[in-house]
């Protein structure tokens, strides 16, 4: 029983160690990129600031002029050189100037080796191009590793955890939910369709025939051993139900016409069901038989033995919308 539970603890450990370090990376992964865009974005900021600034102060600095052949003032440039890189440390910019006009700052060699990317940009001063050079620092300087998303990872990991293993305990399997799809009779009045209720085909059957259906339907389900003899009368409890569906179908407006008489020329009627059921359950023949009013096999096919009730049939197997 203790080396039982030590696996459980030692598979519970594992799993919530694997659930922590995956919320760590991903939380980790949005602060770095969170970090980079920052970074990004300053370096931006910085470079529009820096070359804003040097073209308003040229005009001030002492850069020479190339056509009178005078020098530049080196001591000048490098203290302002001085005066930029304080401020843009200042302002925590990840951006430094290390020349300007072939004159190096006096801390350029005092830089820190991880401004290791170099930029450069071109202004023009009284008819002559200058030049300034700068030193960045790259993107990766800016990201590390975030204690709050440690702290999320330890925190909410375990919860996580218990979260999803109990929905995989009490959700029910898929295999043991997954019913399979059987057709089954699909009557809608409204339509004066049958159909199967898998692949949406759905047949219309003339008025008569489809009154008289309904009525076999409903007197086959009421009564599952019931013998219909073609040498009998149709019963009068079928004969009320097809009735009834006639009155429907003139409710719903499908005809206007006399009630037709259910009992002449059974055959035909009959015949007329079958067709459209072949249609319906074409792709399902196994499906069809127990709708499929029964034929008459061989010799004999007006025998008192035969007949065309649906024995069997269950409520549940057909589904009427429109009553």
């Amino acid at each position: 029983m203790i080396s039982r539970y030590l696996h459980t603890l030692k598979t519970d450990v594992r799993f919530i160690l694997g659930w922590t370090l995956g919320l760590f990376a991903a939380c980790q992964f949005a602060v770095s990129l969170g970090q980079a865009c920052g970074h990004w974005l300053s370096v931006h900021e910085a470079s529009h600031f820096l070359d804003k600034r040097v073209s308003l102060d040229l005009h001030t600095l002492d850069v020479g002029d190339q056509t009178l052949n005078t020098p530049v003032n080196s001591a000048s440039i490098q203290r302002y050189l001085e005066r930029m890189n304080t401020e843009l440390e200042t302002r925590f910019y990840p951006i430094r100037m290390t020349a300007l006009e072939n004159v190096e700052a006096i801390d350029a060699d005092v830089i820190p080796q991880t401004f290791s990317l170099q930029s450069s940009s071109e202004f023009n001063a009284s008819g002559q191009s200058l030049s300034a050079n700068y030193a960045l620092l790259p993107v990766w300087t800016a990201v590390h590793l975030s204690p709050l998303a440690l702290l999320m990872a330890v925190v909410v990991a375990p919860l996580a955890a218990g979260w999803y293993r109990q929905t995989q305990q009490t959700a029910p399997k898929a295999n043991e939910t997954r019913l399979p799809i059987t057709p089954r009779l699909v009557i809608n009045l409204h339509e004066k369709t049958l159909g199967n209720g898998i692949d949406g085909r759905e047949i219309t059957l003339q008025n008569k025939p489809f009154c008289f259906y309904v009525g076999l339907l409903n007197y086959c389900i009421n009564k599952p051993d019931a013998i219909l003899s073609h040498h009998q009368e149709v019963p009068a409890e079928m004969l009320a139900h097809a009735n009834k569906v006639f009155a429907r179908l003139i409710d719903l407006g499908h005809t206007k016409r006399k009630r037709p008489d259910f009992s002449a020329n059974l055959d035909k009627t009959l015949s007329e069901i079958r067709s459209v059921l072949d249609d319906v359950f074409a792709s399902h023949p196994a499906e069809k038989e127990r709708y499929y009013p029964p034929r008459a096999q061989g010799e004999g096919s007006r025998s008192k033995q035969h007949s065309y009730a649906l024995n069997g049939l269950k409520p549940e197997d057909v589904e009427i919308f429109g009553h």
